[in-house]
């Protein structure tokens, strides 16, 4: 079933493109959110013909919230395209057909950088800490995104017949799934006193509750993320992520890829998450990396300027208890290996990266 529905004539594209990532969430029933010409297509799975009047509703309530907003124009920091031959594969091809070692490979590039700007090298766990998730407040700015944990008590009549009902005996566990790494640098610095700049390095598996109709090589609800976190004053953030994004882009332009270094913003989804979004584009907080693969890009690279905000709520200050500036650049490193198999193929040998290894190490 579709339903379509008039996009605003005063839409520009920013703003169509906050219409889908809203109109994403209304419902699990959606199968699809497109646009064609000046109307929003949207698919639903078939029997649920009575939801349309909500669907048409909360459509009407998103546009309503979008229309006052004044959209902020995106600045290109750098780009690269040329007029190379790619591979033509599938954005919903599996993963299991790339080699392994793409993925160490990779890394060991993305370490080496971290290690060029000294980072010192950590390894969290998967499992995020119920008071870290409150604390960063990532749930109630990304609540869409967010994966609990659930575990079964440790109560002995509750065992004994957990396998007659498995499904009505799990509670809420104090954990959540960690949808990024840089929280565990907070958390472990919670508190103390900073003295200078600091940087860490670590990576790990993440996860994030995408649409399902959403999901593809490049958007997927389980991937690897190396993050560079920075702590510093705010010119120290900006000259260490400037110095990080040149490293960057001369390692994404000698491995052939195409895209661009522009401002962007995060997925808020709270009441004053178009405020945010402003400040994000208008102050250049993040960049990210975009690879154009085909007629698809993906961003595969972060680099954010996240100001005093988690360092204040972590009570992290500098040695004379004076505030002090996170940031943090992030690599989708899945996300780099589907770039490079839409670019060079699947075998990891035809990709330029071996001459790259001594560079980057």
């Amino acid at each position: 079933m579709v339903l379509k529905l008039a996009i605003p004539e005063s839409f520009d594209d920013q703003k169509r493109g906050l219409l889908i990532e809203q109109v994403s969430y209304v419902t699990p029933g959606i199968t699809s959110v497109t646009i064609e010409q000046d109307d929003l297509l949207i698919s639903f799975q078939v029997g649920m013909e009575q939801i349309e009047a909500y669907l048409q509703a909360q459509f009407e309530t998103i546009v309503g919230k979008i229309a006052d907003y004044k959209s902020i124009p995106v600045r290109t920091l750098k780009s690269h395209f040329t007029s190379a031959r790619e591979q033509s594969v599938s954005l919903s091809r599996d993963h299991n057909a790339v080699d392994p070692s793409a993925y160490q490979l990779l890394d060991e590039l993305f370490l080496g950088i971290a290690r060029k700007h000294k980072a010192v090298e950590r390894r969290y766990p998967t499992l995020l800490p119920k008071q870290v998730m409150h604390t960063c407040g990532y749930h109630t700015n990304f609540p869409q995104n967010v994966y609990a944990v659930a575990e079964i008590p440790h109560q002995f009549d509750v065992l004994e017949s957990a396998h007659r009902h498995m499904d009505t005996v799990f509670q809420k566990s104090p954990y959540y799934l960690q949808p990024c790494i840089c929280y565990h640098v907070y958390e472990e610095l919670s508190g103390q006193q900073v003295n200078g700049v600091r940087l860490y390095t670590a990576e790990g598996r993440c996860f994030r509750h995408e649409a399902k109709w959403r999901l593809n090589a490049f958007r997927r609800n389980e991937f690897t993320m190396r993050e560079i976190v920075m702590i510093g004053t705010s010119s120290d953030i900006t000259e260490i992520r400037q110095r990080i994004i040149e490293d960057v882009w001369e390692l994404f332009v000698r491995l052939g890829l195409q895209g661009a270094v522009q401002t962007a913003n995060d997925p808020f989804f709270t009441s004053d998450g178009l405020d945010k979004l402003t400040f994000q584009l208008l102050s250049s907080a993040k960049y990210e990396l975009i690879a154009q693969c085909g007629n698809h890009s993906s961003a595969i690279s972060s680099f954010n300027h996240s100001g005093d905000v988690i360092a204040r709520k972590f009570q992290i200050t500098g040695a004379e208890g004076e505030s002090v500036y996170t940031g943090c650049v992030g690599f989708g490193i899945d996300r780099w290996v589907q770039a490079l198999c839409h670019r060079h193929g699947d075998d990891v040998r035809n990709w330029p990266i071996a001459q790259l290894e001594q560079i980057y190490s």
